[in-house]
């Protein structure tokens, strides 16, 4: 799942988006999915200051 998330995530600050519609067949992936997202978005701006919007 976390493929999932960084790509959303990279393409965030490179398209200026605001949110991203994610489906999700399972509603307990889809809360799984949204839970985790802020731990990976820290990880990916961790390892590259670029990817967080300013």
């Amino acid at each position: 799942m976390t493929a999932l998330q960084t790509a959303p995530v990279k393409a965030s600050p490179e398209k200026d988006f605001r949110r991203t519609p994610v489906f999700r067949h399972v509603a307990e992936e889809a809360k799984a999915f949204a839970a985790d997202l802020p731990k990976v978005a820290e990880q990916l701006h961790a390892s590259d200051p670029e990817l967080q919007r300013p």
